[in-house]
């Protein structure tokens, strides 16, 4: 108990308030995504449904993303985080109607997701950047490795639960959950006593003409630091292969291999427990290999083990491929997300977080619009056999990416000025 206590006083009661809020939201987000894919597979053209669902929710989200970012930069990150998870709630308690009544409307479905990418946007626009604000400053690295660890456990117990409750209760019960997760994690998160307003933007000019010159400094700034420009069109394609497989995994195991509900879940919860693994391995592998070396070699393990994904027939070799995907995706981005976070000042974080997001993830609603094509027509085996094969060799352009190996393997003491002394962020204006 004496241990809990100090646990709990070294990173501060608001830091778990917010982690306990997003693992609730996790958990039934997980649960939501397993039963809501099951619930299409069972349609006519399932695996193209899917495809028609989530890439249009997918580039409304991206293109949100660097239109909310300013708000981040701008009010209370708490209050938006809450306004998200409400928003959220509400939306998916209107899908959970639709699946109750058993209501298959395509067109209705692409809306609700677009509306729902409303809310995912303007969490990412405060998420990343809160942190820092809840924690002391010598916390700061290590909370977000915490942060990381907790939000994969979320993905873990998720994964079980939701796999779980389709399989033995159904599709309707697992929805229900996930709209009740969202709105006890707006409750969780409104009980943070901590100021969030960004440190430079104490007052909250919120015109228009404000906002767009918010919008335009932050693009800029991205551009301008030519590690975070080039970091980000790597990850975005990147992005491109690892993004459908959250099509691709449901489709693999119900229609290649024929498995039934459970398996999906054990297949979500076993990427949740190698991403515990792998934000666990973090601190200790960053003992034993540079950062930039060690984010070179877990990209090129992420590509292998998708690789490896449909070669085996039963579910433990599925379940071993997923839990490798996720212990080298953990090994690639944690380090690489510290390191930009502690760089980036304060009054640019959620901006910029918000910029690299799109960029990094622009696009997916193409690439998951064209693995669902791809999956209908040479099949859903050789389609991921070929994305991880892509995957791994894209490790081969990380060390063109300009100052890699210098920003990524500096110092913490160092990186806090790096943008400055290297790019003379000071000086710019727009």
């Amino acid at each position: 108990m004496e241990q809990l206590r100090n646990k709990i006083s070294l990173y501060g009661l608001d830091f778990w308030k917010y982690m306990f809020g997003q693992f609730i939201s996790i958990i039934g987000d997980v649960c939501g995504h397993i039963a809501f894919t099951w619930w299409i597979l069972e349609q006519k053209n399932g695996t193209e449904a899917i495809a028609a669902v989530m890439a249009p929710a997918m580039f409304f989200r991206i293109f949100l993303m660097p239109l909310v970012g300013p708000l981040g930069d701008k009010f209370s990150r708490k209050k938006i985080l809450a306004i998200s998870e409400a928003l959220r709630g509400i939306v998916t308690a209107v899908l959970a109607l639709l699946i109750i009544l058993n209501h298959y409307h395509l067109p209705i479905l692409i809306f609700l997701f677009s509306l729902l990418s409303v809310g995912t946007a303007l969490y990412y626009s405060a998420s990343t950047s809160i942190i820092p604000q809840l924690v002391k400053p010598q916390m700061i690295e290590p909370s977000i490795q915490l942060s990381q660890g907790i939000t994969a456990s979320g993905n873990v117990i998720g994964g079980v639960i939701g796999g779980s409750l389709v399989a033995f209760l159904g599709v309707k019960e697992t929805y229900i959950l996930d709209s009740l997760s969202f709105f006890l994690a707006t409750i969780v998160i409104l009980r943070i006593k901590s100021s969030t307003l960004p440190q430079k933007n104490q007052t909250q000019n919120s015109s228009i003409k404000q906002w767009s010159l918010d919008l335009k400094e932050g693009f800029q700034v991205v551009y301008r630091v030519k590690i975070l420009f080039s970091w980000a069109l790597l990850a975005m394609l990147m992005n491109f292969v690892v993004a459908p497989l959250s099509i691709a995994l449901p489709a693999l195991i119900k229609e290649a291999k024929n498995l039934p509900a459970w398996c999906l879940g054990w297949a979500e919860m076993s990427a949740g427990v190698g991403a515990v693994v792998g934000s666990y391995l973090v601190a200790k592998s960053l003992k034993q290999f540079s950062r930039a070396n060690l984010i070179y070699w877990s990209i090129f393990g992420l590509g292998l083990s998708c690789a490896l994904l449909p070669l085996g027939d039963n579910v433990y070799f599925i379940m071993a491929s997923m839990f490798m995907i996720a212990v080298f995706g953990m090994l690639c981005n944690v380090p690489a997300s510290t390191q930009i976070m502690i760089a980036t000042p304060d009054h640019y974080r959620s901006r910029v977080s918000a910029i690299l997001s799109f960029m990094c993830q622009g696009i997916n609603p193409i690439s998951i619009a064209i693995i669902g094509i791809l999956m209908a027509e040479i099949g859903i085996e050789t389609t991921i056999l070929g994305m991880g094969l892509i995957l791994s060799l894209l490790a081969l352009c990380s060390p063109f990416v300009p100052d890699f190996f210098h920003f990524f393997n500096s110092q913490e003491d160092e990186v806090k000025d790096f943008f400055e002394s290297r790019y003379r962020l000071s000086q710019f204006k727009i």
